[in-house]
């Protein structure tokens, strides 16, 4: 979990360093959507520490604890329901990389919305967000499927 920590606080830190009209991208979900889909063995662990990440993020951001939190677990837990009721063969890495975009995209949004900005700023801040973590999400599914080849071979 020490790397969910680290990406924890290179997150933190972007956020600081890029405050203002930009949104960092979730990459602390991104390494949890990660964990919960390709390693099983420690769901229980990634379930708390995405948790706990939520917890942190509204401390340290928000200032109403648990919302972030819900968001993330709620969106950790489902996408793990769908992967887990889809056949071996149905488990791509372009869907892996439709749950990266969907969750972090339903974060992002529902923080947006609570943070209380206008519709076309939370349109712009939005798209602004998905360009910056779609090309994250492109190399992040080709190491992924890397990864995958050669613990096929």
């Amino acid at each position: 979990m020490l790397s969910g920590l680290a990406v924890w606080l290179f997150q933190d830190l972007f956020s600081v360093l890029a405050s203002g009209p930009l949104m960092v991208p979730e990459a602390f979900l991104l390494l949890m959507l990660y964990r919960a889909l390709y390693r099983a063995e420690s769901f229980p662990a990634t379930v708390w520490s995405t948790f706990a990440g939520g917890v942190v993020f509204d401390l340290r951001w928000v200032g109403f604890p648990g919302v972030t939190s819900f968001l993330t677990v709620a969106v950790l837990l489902v996408c793990r329901w769908l992967w887990l009721t889809l056949p071996v063969s149905g488990r791509t890495i372009g869907l892996t990389a439709f749950f990266f975009w969907s969750g972090q995209t339903l974060v992002s949004l529902a923080r947006l919305i609570l943070w209380g900005l206008p519709r076309m700023d939370i349109l712009r801040i939005l798209l602004m967000q998905q360009g910056y973590f779609l090309p994250v999400i492109g190399i992040v599914c080709v190491f992924i499927a890397h990864l995958e080849r050669k613990q096929d071979v």
